[in-house]
């Protein structure tokens, strides 16, 4: 494989970025990793749309995961990004943070209702994407998604967030 440094000097590649939003993350499979005490995530969709940069348009997102533990849902994901159109595929692979409290949905009201929070999930903006279908390029991507979790943490729906890519293409 050829290092990022040397595969970005190479002549004819333009800059490369998208943005856009995350629509909805599926529930997917969570299953233990044997007795490891972590968890793996199975075919998880996530949906959204890239409205600025080098792409446009709906997105389709499936992966996989090694989650740490269900209370934080850290871990590292790999999986395959497909343009709706099927102008563009490309393949991801990241670290996902631990989810963080982001405020409340509904505030608690002490001493019978805990209140319902917004949850944020992060992923590290020096993950790594790369085409594999309808041109050349590779970069890093990060992303966020505040979300209203559900009784078991599952996404209920999502408030707000992004995803962004950038790096080096042959358009």
């Amino acid at each position: 494989m050829v290092s990022a440094v040397v595969w970005a000097a190479k002549p004819g590649l333009e800059d490369f970025s998208a943005t856009g939003n995350i629509t909805y993350i599926s529930e997917g499979k969570v299953l233990p990793a044997g007795k490891t005490g972590k968890w793996v995530v199975v075919d998880r969709e996530i949906k959204g749309e890239f409205d600025s940069g080098n792409l446009s348009g709906p997105y389709t997102m499936n992966y996989h995961a090694m989650i740490e533990s269900l209370d934080t849902q850290a871990g590292d994901l790999h999986g395959t990004l497909v343009m709706d159109d099927g102008s563009r595929v490309l393949k991801v692979k990241g670290r996902i943070e631990s989810v963080e409290q982001a405020g409340w949905y509904v505030e608690p009201s002490p001493p019978d209702f805990p209140g319902i929070p917004y949850l944020m999930l992060t992923m590290s903006d020096d993950s790594e994407w790369w085409f594999t279908a309808g041109t050349w390029g590779r970069g890093t991507f990060g992303a966020w998604a505040k979300f209203v979790p559900t009784a078991e943490g599952h996404v209920w729906f999502i408030e707000d967030s992004c995803f962004t890519m950038y790096g080096k293409w042959q358009p």
